[in-house]
């Protein structure tokens, strides 16, 4: 395992009529990971449009290492948000 800081862009393509809904359940998500995830360095998106329009929401993560990015993925709150 690495001890360096791990840096992530993650983008997701929405549905139409969706944004609403996933900003929803993003603001649920991020306030509990900052709330719970010691490790978290760095956690926050925002919206943009693809070429065809699409709603995208571009995550940008920063993890103090590859295991606390682990935990983020098993924790109950990202599971309710995959």
């Amino acid at each position: 395992m690495s001890s360096q800081p791990l840096h992530l862009v993650a983008i997701a393509t929405l549905q139409d009529g969706k944004l609403q809904g996933a900003l929803d359940a993003i603001k649920t998500l991020t306030e509990e990971a900052h709330k719970n995830e010691p490790g978290l360095l760095r956690y926050f998106c925002f919206t943009t449009k693809n070429e065809q329009g699409q709603d995208q929401v571009i995550f940008v993560e920063k993890y103090s290492d590859e295991e606390v990015h682990k935990v983020h993925h098993a924790t109950a709150h990202f599971q309710a948000f995959g």
